[in-house]
């Protein structure tokens, strides 16, 4: 957190302009602004910091190692101010949601800026990215599993699956038919005819 020599101005202004949010936050129903979007964070804070003579900015950079930076910067009209610096996560890297690169990469920004307005302006935000998000997609995907849809892929896939393939395969077949012991018998009884095939030498 870098700060400007003289910050008095800014800690009255920011002191008061924190107090009308806390009591913004309180009056809304559920937990609060603690799941709120980006834009919801910027719309809550936009009219008590013009009120206070504040306002917050956010910018790419890059750090002196050559990562992406997310800058952001809360300012009073006396020319005062305070920032904060977080490098960037690689997204791209990260994100093997089958999404292109460009839509990771914006929705990783989007998401730093998020806590990073909301850590600036002291806007209580609770953590629900990765272990809930992973949770959510998880409890999705249960919802919404097919066993027998799943045995019909793994013997469609097995048909001309390569050796190393078809175990790979019915490895998760056989995990994703945990709860189902008869379909997993039958995975198994396809597993077992596609390997006796697989071994046997062509004429």
């Amino acid at each position: 957190m870098k700060m400007s020599d003289q910050t008095n101005e800014l800690f009255k202004a920011f002191s008061l302009f924190q107090g009308e949010l806390d009591n913004a936050s309180k009056g809304k129903q559920g937990h609060g602004y603690k799941y709120a979007d980006l834009a919801e964070c910027i719309n809550t804070a936009k009219p008590f910091l013009a009120k206070y003579d504040l306002g917050v900015s956010q910018m790419l950079g890059m750090s002196d190692s050559g990562k992406q930076t997310l800058i952001t910067i809360l300012t009073h009209s006396s020319g005062q101010y305070m920032s904060s610096e977080f490098v960037m996560v690689d997204a791209v890297l990260a994100g093997g949601s089958g999404k292109n690169p460009a839509q990771v990469l914006g929705s990783a920004i989007t998401y730093q800026r998020r806590y990073a307005y909301a850590a600036i302006i002291g806007l209580a935000q609770e953590d629900d990215d990765a272990a809930s998000l992973t949770r959510k997609q998880e409890n999705k995907q249960r919802a919404s599993f097919n066993p027998d849809e799943c045995l019909s892929k793994f013997t469609s896939a097995a048909s001309s699956a390569n050796e190393a393939m078809l175990k790979a395969l019915f490895g998760q077949c056989w995990k994703d038919l945990a709860n189902n012991k008869d379909l997993q018998a039958k995975a198994k009884e396809v597993y077992d005819m596609r390997l006796a095939e697989l071994s046997t030498p062509e004429a």
